[in-house]
């Protein structure tokens, strides 16, 4: 009974990258432009989807244009989320924070953090992916990978992976799933240079099919600024 449960975990894990790598591509067909390194400037705040709002505005749903990004974006959050300030949840590197409070539970609310940077157009993805590793193994050591694909092309290349690792909250282990995507873009004026937007959902693993489901609709809005 547990290898069945094991094998039926794998199958829609499987079936949630499957998924995910579809979105990922296309961003990257959406994202084919020269990756200057220069922040974009939050508009005004609107209203509806097509409106815009700093990232620290809370917006669900709604279109958020992402500051200190290689590449400027916009996207829209399912209903239900909402942004804050990454400082909020320990995610000063990151460029967007949104959190899911009406999936909180045992001390943790699920998160979606957007985060971006440039590297040498010679590292790969795989590489960078190993080093979010090893960022998570300085929280939980025995972090392990369920399940990783690449996609795309040498020029734009996609990674998505699901880990697996366990954090301390109020003082006990808290099991989560983590999905994390990442997409290269080469600069079309410096081959010597790549950014990297990298997208991650984390969430307890009882809620991770239904807000896998809402990262997928997330990535497919995601899209240059002004596009």
């Amino acid at each position: 009974m547990v290898e069945e449960g094991k094998m039926r975990r794998m199958s829609w894990t499987r079936s949630v990258i499957a998924l995910i790598v579809g979105c990922a591509l296309a961003v990257v067909a959406g994202c084919d432009t020269t990756t200057s390194g220069t922040p974009s400037t939050p508009t005004d705040a609107g209203s509806e989807e097509q409106s815009t709002a700093s990232p620290t505005t809370p917006q669900s749903p709604g279109a958020a244009p992402v500051a200190e990004l290689p590449v400027p974006i916009e996207f829209s959050l399912p209903d239900g989320w909402q942004s804050v300030p990454p400082s909020e949840v320990n995610a000063d590197n990151a460029a967007f924070v949104a959190v899911h409070p009406g999936f909180s539970g045992d001390g943790f609310t699920p998160t979606i953090v957007i985060a971006g940077d440039v590297h040498d157009g010679g590292t790969t993805l795989t590489q960078l992916a190993e080093e979010e590793l090893e960022q998570l193994r300085t929280v939980d050591p025995d972090v392990r990978v369920e399940e990783r694909r690449e996609s795309g092309t040498a020029d734009h290349p996609g990674l998505t992976q699901v880990v697996r690792l366990s954090m301390q909250q109020n003082g006990s282990a808290q099991e989560l799933l983590q999905i994390q995507t990442l997409i290269g873009m080469q600069d079309t004026q410096d081959p010597d240079r790549k950014a990297v937007l990298r997208f991650a959902l984390t969430t307890q693993p009882e809620h991770f099919e239904r807000l896998a489901g809402d990262f997928q609709e997330f990535l497919s809005t995601v899209r240059p600024e002004g596009a």
